[in-house]
């Protein structure tokens, strides 16, 4: 009797630090939430839900160890719907347990998409919330379906765009300098708290437009001065240094559903210039100016590739390859402060659109970061962080205060997290 063979997939290139790095504490989970204007009907979401996970098998897959890598492998779990029960951006991924690495939840008249980033990026979790709440409004309100601009072959989907664009990997030289470091008291049972905003996507739009930058780096800046405000002096001897996620797809042509990004780090030193934010929006422009290239992203990624392509490191067990990799993953992270992510404008057709009340998106951190979603001419921004201090935080948003005073500010901490 013939046996069906199970699919298999390597881990992508950006997903193979995550396993190794993944705590209670930093899950590397992120989630996105859909705002709608009824409360949501369980058992339809499960029904669209179904649905969506067979337009999007890759989804369906785990993650197993082998000899000498992690590996995903295809599975027939079912993704069920629950109740918004789980603390923000919980674990997923448990080592001794066969599970999907993602989940969805509803509270109210909200959605949640939970998703482990070994599985995909914001790109492709957007793809699949974006199908999700089409189905499921479709479900609810008898509508006809429509395209969402993304329709591609299975095949396509699970490409490794990583391996497709790489040219000759070289290991990446020289040491990173340390940056400085957000401390403090952390919250409770590793907790995630959230402090969300909402404002004017108008309002943001005119204040970088006056200043003849994109939103990003705007806000780059912004984030950059709320850190800096109160470095004790005998503290800025280290850089405040951003770590910002570029989206490959914008410089290279990809489909793919899973991971195709690599990180930039804008640095700005504030023991040897003044710290005014014009001073600090030019030192931002210029890092874009210089790191948004096609050529020097592609060079960043491969550089990255180089250590998997070892022939040494290929025959490493996994068990060592884990030592290994945690060490790189923290000698990583002490080369930045904060985390800014953009995933830009999420789209979906007016019919379906006039039924969502807002979108927002926010990621598991052992720092600060800061994630960014535009939907129906309002910007989210979501700041998580384990600390129990939120000053930059407040300092962040009384700065955009003052573009928009309808700025809504939204937080799941509770009067003794201070």
């Amino acid at each position: 009797m013939n046996q069906i063979k199970t699919k298999w997939n390597k881990l992508d290139n950006a997903a193979k630090l995550f396993p190794t790095a993944s705590t209670r504490a930093e899950t590397h989970v992120f989630r996105f939430s859909c705002e709608l204007s009824a409360p949501i009907d369980p058992e339809q979401l499960q029904a669209a839900l179904d649905e969506t996970a067979r337009c999007f098998p890759t989804f369906g897959y785990v993650l197993r160890r082998g000899v000498f890598w992690y590996y995903l492998e295809e599975s027939a779990l079912r993704a069920e719907v629950m109740p918004e029960q789980r603390p923000l951006c919980a674990r997923l991924y448990r080592p001794r347990a066969k599970t999907l690495l993602y989940a969805v939840s509803y509270y109210g008249c909200t959605i949640n998409l939970e998703v482990y980033h070994v599985l995909t990026d914001g790109t492709g979790a957007t793809h699949f919330l974006r199908t999700l709440v089409m189905k499921y409004l479709a479900r609810i309100y008898g509508m006809p379906e429509e395209s969402l601009g993304y329709e591609t072959a299975h095949t396509s989907m699970a490409d490794d765009s990583f391996k497709r664009y790489a040219h000759t990997a070289r290991m990446p030289h020289g040491k990173k300098a340390k940056a400085h470091q957000l401390r403090g008291s952390k919250l409770s049972e590793a907790r995630t708290g959230l402090i969300r905003g909402s404002m004017s996507a108008g309002a943001l739009l005119d204040a970088a437009h006056a200043k003849q930058v994109t939103l990003t780096a705007y806000l780059a800046a912004c984030l950059i001065a709320a850190i800096g405000e109160d470095i004790p002096l005998r503290a800025r001897k280290k850089p405040v240094v951003l770590d910002i996620p570029v989206n490959l797809r914008n410089y290279f042509a990809s489909d793919s559903v899973r991971n195709f990004f690599t990180p930039i780090y804008v640095s700005y030193d504030f023991s040897r210039r003044d710290g005014s934010f014009d001073d600090i929006l030019a030192t931002v422009t210029e890092t874009f100016s210089r790191e948004l290239d096609r050529d020097k992203l592609a060079e960043r990624f491969c550089g990255f590739l180089a250590f998997e392509e070892n022939p040494i490191a290929r025959i490493i067990p996994l068990h060592l390859k884990d030592i290994v990799m945690r060490a790189v993953y923290h000698r990583s992270i002490s080369a930045y402060t904060a985390t800014l992510s953009n995933i830009g404008i999420v789209r979906m057709p007016e019919t379906f659109a006039s039924h969502i009340r807002g979108i927002h998106v926010c990621n598991a951190t052992n720092k600060l970061q800061a994630c960014v979603c535009s939907f129906g001419g309002q910007v989210s921004i979501s700041l998580t962080s384990c600390f129990t201090d939120t000053a930059v935080q407040r300092r962040l948003f009384r700065r955009l205060r003052e573009l928009d005073e309808g700025l809504v500010i939204e937080t799941n901490l509770l009067d003794d997290d201070a």
